[in-house]
């Protein structure tokens, strides 16, 4: 999730264990869980100018993982053990950014995008789709209740704050149960036999899902609307074919250039094999999972890939629209054209 959240909920779970049980002010607490909360994310500057693919293929990677958690922490600390003040409480401060640490890839496995919680037995990506990588609703009250907690100097608000992180991501959980149940009713009404499906939240809530499910040789991407009260809704989006996997033969794949065979592998592992030709560039295999609106297939991002020269670009297409928050208002309590709710 954003920095913002990681570094809240880090801060949350080390004032909530450690708050008047280490002799460290709950000031510096905080601040050793949000600078631990935040840290995993430092894999982002494993990037390369010659190759495209790396930050994808090493973000939420290795510093993602639970078996990583010890260094990652240990190393969050070592910016506090500068000042000769803190080193005498060095096991204090380790175990404070390490608490921190511990909380980053375990929210990171909630979202879509992916992590690599069991790395190195496992390159599986979890992801639970139980939150949008940014949600106020999850973040503002969490970090009240740190400000709380560090200003009052003690981790009872702090809990607070976690169990209202808890309660939000068990709704999360809830609404996704019932968009699924949704997505199931608008397949059979269709005809349709679901071989895959998923559905994703989208930016901020949990109200509008986007579905995509694999009927056949075609994806049919579809807004859901799940409000807490009231009717749920299908807005009908779109399909697009199934794009085979060019790997998956082995007389195609060994004419494909090394870096071409490369970019097929890493968005297919990193998409969860969601994905589809961008409508507008055909050229561009995008990431169905995300896309601008819940009911179209344009992706945000994806990779265009020269199977002879081997030549790979990474393509991020977020610069193509800005959502505004009347787009947010509109996502959230409006249907489209063609909308059914049951």
């Amino acid at each position: 999730m954003d920095p913002v959240t990681q570094g809240a909920l880090g801060a949350a779970a080390t004032l909530s264990l450690l708050a008047q049980r280490v002799p460290l002010s709950a000031a510096k607490l905080a601040a050793m869980g949000a600078l631990g909360g935040m840290a995993a994310d430092l894999d982002v500057l494993i990037r390369s100018d010659s190759d495209p693919l790396l930050a994808i293929e090493f973000h939420r990677h290795f510093t993602h993982s639970l078996l990583f958690i010890p260094i990652g922490g240990a190393l969050a600390a070592l910016p506090w053990l500068v000042a000769r003040s803190l080193r005498a409480q060095w096991r204090c401060v380790v175990l404070a950014s390490s608490v921190g640490y511990a909380t980053h890839a375990l929210l990171d496995a909630c979202t879509t995008y992916g992590t690599l919680l069991f790395w190195p037995f496992s390159e599986l990506r979890v992801s639970l789709s139980f939150i949008s990588v940014v949600d106020v609703l999850f973040t503002l009250p969490l970090l009240a209740a740190v400000i709380a907690a560090t200003v009052r100097g003690t981790g009872r608000w702090a809990r607070w704050g976690l169990l209202w992180g808890t309660c939000v991501m068990g709704l999360g959980a809830m609404q996704q149960l019932r968009a699924e149940r949704l997505q199931r009713e608008i397949a059979r009404e269709r005809g349709h036999a679901l071989e895959r499906s998923a559905v994703f939240p989208t930016i901020s809530n949990n109200v509008a899902w986007r579905s995509l499910y694999r009927s056949g040789a075609r994806y049919y991407v579809d807004k859901l609307r799940v409000p807490l009260l009231g009717d749920t809704c299908v807005t009908p989006g779109t399909s697009v074919p199934v794009v085979k996997n060019p790997l998956d033969d082995p007389r195609i794949a060994e004419r494909m250039h090394p870096a071409s065979r490369r970019a097929e592998r890493l968005l297919r592992w990193f998409s969860a094999d969601w994905v589809a030709w961008d409508p507008e560039d055909p050229s561009v295999l995008g990431d169905l999972r995300y896309s601008f609106s819940p009911g179209e297939a344009l992706p945000i991002w994806g990779v265009r890939s020269d199977a002879t020269s081997g030549k790979v670009e990474w393509i991020n297409n977020r610069s193509r629209r800005t959502p505004t928050f009347s787009d947010l208002v509109a996502l959230v309590t409006r249907d489209g054209p063609g909308a059914r709710c049951l």
